[in-house]
């Protein structure tokens, strides 16, 4: 059988085309249609591993931009027409509109299907950065925290909302000026660690700043994170950060959870800083010290305390 030359890509119109094609040559260059690539997701892609949605980004970018260098990869079939590697570049066809031209393999061993289309799954830092985000860490990590806080309607007793890749990016492109500006000015402030890790305190600016931005600013930037003055109106919102952290301390019955141990949840030291914080948020918008009451319960966790105005998200 005869390889059709590069250089010449062959037009089809329908799938009925490609296979007859197949039937000549083991190895053709193709100019494949958005509707042909549908079709063959459709009818020939019955066993494949998950798409990965970074990759059908990437790809559907590159074709936009003119990035994609036809012939560089391979779509291919197995003898049973099935597809074996090139789901993620038809889906990609599909999205972008683009008839671009691919090497197309046929006939290719069972056996080959394990070892082909294995590439890594992105996480949704890859995703951010295939999107030309910097700080893609702190963002993907401050989007899947405020995504808890909806989910659960303010309350950060241990973070364990699923948030995947696409719903990170969802979250970012949504705010994504806030979200670019929290993360670089966590990144510019590393004495933030006094508090808590700095995705922790993005989150939390980052959810102050959805309710009241000018308060948020006053209270994240002049009181805790910059100190021009950590008094305001008679409270030390310093001390008061510090008083609350030695009463978690001292409080038996939280110490295991709030503080762990050697079988401490991942999260506890995230739920700790929001602790801190959201009792001194509070008592920021009340302009007086409340006490907090220091008891949670894993079962309702009622007591955790949740920030002023949580209902008027959006």
């Amino acid at each position: 059988m005869q390889t059709i030359n590069r250089e010449t890509p062959v037009h089809i119109q329908s799938i009925n085309a490609l296979f007859d094609l197949g039937q000549e040559t083991d190895l053709a260059f193709i100019t494949i249609t958005p509707s042909v690539a549908q079709e063959l997701l459709d009818k020939h892609n019955s066993k494949n591993r998950p798409l990965s949605s970074a990759t059908i980004i990437k790809y559907t970018k590159d074709m936009n931009e003119g990035k994609w260098v036809e012939g560089a990869t391979c779509i291919s079939f197995n003898k049973q027409k099935q597809l074996a590697d090139g789901q993620h570049r038809l889906k990609a066809i599909i999205g972008s509109g683009k008839s671009p031209s691919f090497k197309v393999s046929f006939n290719e061993p069972d056996e080959a299907f394990h070892v082909i289309d294995t590439g890594k799954k992105r996480s949704p830092s890859d995703i951010l950065a295939i999107e030309g985000y910097s700080n893609k860490s702190n963002l993907s990590s401050m989007a899947r925290k405020y995504n808890h806080y909806l989910a659960k309607k303010g309350n950060m007793w241990n973070i364990v909302t699923p948030c995947n890749g696409q719903e990170t990016l969802d979250l970012v492109r949504k705010d994504e000026d806030l979200f670019k500006e929290i993360a670089q000015y966590m990144d510019n402030h590393k004495d933030v660690q006094f508090l808590g890790n700095k995705s922790d305190i993005g989150t939390i600016y980052l959810i102050l700043k959805k309710i009241n931005p000018a308060k948020a600013d006053i209270f994240m930037k002049d009181l805790i994170i910059t100190q021009k003055t950590t008094v305001h109106e008679g409270i030390d919102y310093r001390e008061l950060i510090v008083a609350t952290r030695n009463k978690l301390l001292g409080n038996k019955s939280l110490k295991g959870k709030v503080l762990g141990g050697r079988k401490s949840d991942p999260h506890e030291a995230e739920s700790r800083t929001y602790w801190y914080l959201f009792d001194a948020w509070n008592s920021f918008i009340a302009g007086k010290e409340k006490a907090p009451s220091f008891k949670v319960s894993r079962a309702t966790d009622e007591s955790f305390p949740r920030v002023e105005s949580f209902y008027k998200k959006d």
